[in-house]
């Protein structure tokens, strides 16, 4: 289990990021909103259009980058939630040193990572659009897709060696 405090201190880290967040929605709703609504004022491909389109666009794309900045903190404390419950599970299997601490550093940098690619996103996204924000935070999104191969991995190493005596 000594190996496995860096993991889990990066887990721990990932599960107050998720907290905070939350607690930082909570108290700062209005500004957060505020910084959208500037946003969405200076953004020169929505100011090019014709009303009604306008608002219309305006309303869509102020939802979308809030429901964004959302999700930051609901992916954070989720996926740092259940990367708490895999590691202690990981602790457990009968697997060498090297996978286990490979699947725990992967679970829990993806897991601080992730979230980071929906704030961004949706914070930028007033600016330029939600299309052009993810793409341009594309490669924190990656950390989302990692996440998802190395918790098939374990469930394929958890079917393959599962809890027998020795590990490979």
């Amino acid at each position: 289990m000594k190996d496995f405090k860096i993991p889990l201190v990066i887990t721990l880290i990932a599960v107050l990021f998720g907290i905070a967040l939350g607690a930082f929605f909570g108290i700062q709703e209005e500004s957060i909103k505020g910084y959208i609504a500037k946003g969405l004022s200076q953004n020169t491909s929505i100011n090019a259009l014709e009303e009604p389109k306008k608002q219309i666009e305006i309303e869509k794309l102020k939802e979308k980058s809030w429901r964004y900045v959302q999700r930051a903190h609901f992916h954070g404390g989720g996926i740092a939630a259940i990367t708490l419950g895999l590691l202690l599970f990981i602790v457990h299997l009968a697997l060498g040193k090297g996978i286990k601490l490979f699947l725990a550093y992967g679970l829990s940098l993806s897991a601080l990572i992730y979230p980071f690619f929906w704030l961004l996103s949706g914070l930028k996204a007033p600016w330029i659009g939600t299309g052009a924000a993810k793409e341009s935070y594309a490669f924190l999104a990656y950390s989302g897709g990692i996440y998802v191969l190395l918790v098939f991995l374990l469930l394929l190493l958890t079917a393959w060696r599962g809890f027998q005596k020795e590990a490979f």
